[in-house]
């Protein structure tokens, strides 16, 4: 998805920035950035929602092993919860996901707001 975006991005505003003496990490701050941000922040939204998805998946089949390699984060609250008996701390690491899964939420509402009220 990235990739199609930085794709997407007409070589016209990075020639235009080059002209006015711009560096490459100002086009790519105030340039392709912009241009990237909210395929960046739906692509984030997807891999939360995929994160939150995998528990049954990891839960049934691999338990979490070998290791700790497929353990995703609500696994790992689980884990805290009913293996090692931390309630507490498996409920902040629950409150943490909400958050998380919240602010990005909020971030692509907000960005959809913003995009239509530019145009």
């Amino acid at each position: 998805m990235v990739l199609a975006a930085l794709q997407t991005i007409p070589d016209e505003y990075s020639e235009a920035a080059l002209v006015d003496g711009a560096n490459k990490l100002q086009i790519f701050y105030y340039v392709t950035l912009p241009f990237i941000t909210p395929i960046l922040v739906i692509s984030a939204m997807f891999r939360l929602i995929d994160s939150v998805k995998a528990f049954p998946l990891v839960f049934l089949l691999t338990g979490g092993g070998p290791g700790s390699v497929t353990e995703v984060t609500n696994y790992y609250a689980y884990l805290l919860a009913f293996d090692f008996n931390e309630i507490g701390y498996s409920s902040a690491v629950t409150i943490v996901m909400l958050l998380l899964v919240v602010a990005v939420s909020l971030g692509v509402m907000w960005m959809g707001r913003h995009r239509e009220a530019m145009n």
